[in-house]
């Protein structure tokens, strides 16, 4: 399976790695413009966070799509995936070596953000190495919510020919991810679009008076538990459709 990562790094344009850089600079410059204008002073470190995660809710998706449908495309465009099956190896080699070309995509993204959000908040809010523990948990938790919408996403790419569909679903998907939270019934909370949220061990709480707070959330753990279930099973079902489908 590595081999095949290596291969497809060779053949594939090294600059399209640099898009997980390029939104994590995006998403730190556009996060850290609420740090001059905090509206919860008592929780800085909170209310940067939360500002992170809402902005990286947008950009992330959407990179990922890219990502995913640039990794797909190159098997489509040149219809090179007859020539790939006659390596000796499994259709679920396959799979799962091109999502694991995406997972490190995702592993660049949150390294660098987290890197630069440590360093910018120590710049302009301060040391408290009391937050360390609070920023480890969120940021583990954002990259275990965000395994389902890639599994789901590479899905669509591998299997539909023409990208513009995958994108299209990548990029709606990201803009109104927090409107399925008004689905009646609270069905909103359990698709997975919307785990990035609700995984994140602090919320924010508007009360009657327009007051706002940070409070700690209790059931962040069963979202990240949904997160690695859900996850598992797009991926158990996406390979089994890139297995037995014949892509031409």
């Amino acid at each position: 399976m590595w081999t095949l990562i290596q291969i497809d790094f060779k053949k594939m344009n090294k600059y399209v790695f640099l898009l997980p850089l390029i939104s994590g600079v995006v998403v730190l410059l556009l996060a850290s413009l609420s740090i001059g204008k905090n509206p919860i002073d008592e929780s800085p470190w909170e209310s940067y966070l939360l500002q992170m995660s809402t902005v990286c809710s947008i950009f992330f998706p959407i990179s990922m799509a890219l990502i995913c449908s640039y990794i797909a495309n190159s098997e489509h465009r040149y219809n090179t995936w007859k020539q790939i099956f006659t390596f000796p190896l499994r259709k679920s080699k396959i799979y799962f070596a091109k999502l694991m070309e995406c997972i490190i995509a995702e592993l660049i993204f949150f390294i660098s953000v987290m890197i630069g959000f440590i360093f910018i908040g120590f710049i302009f809010i301060g040391t408290d190495v009391n937050v360390m523990n609070l920023i480890l948990k969120a940021f583990v938790s954002l990259v275990i919510a965000y395994i389902p919408i890639i599994a789901f996403q590479l899905w669509l790419s591998l299997i539909i020919k023409n990208q513009a569909f995958p994108l299209s679903i990548g990029i709606f998907s990201a803009i109104f991810s927090y409107t399925f939270y008004v689905f009646p019934f609270e069905v909103g909370r359990f698709l997975f679009w919307t785990f990035p949220t609700s995984v994140l061990p602090i919320q924010l709480v508007i009360d009657e008076a327009q007051n706002m707070s940070i409070i700690q959330t209790e059931n962040s753990s069963i979202y990240v538990g949904l997160s690695l279930v859900i996850g598992a099973l797009i991926i158990l079902m996406g390979m089994l459709h890139f297995t037995k489908r014949d892509i031409v």
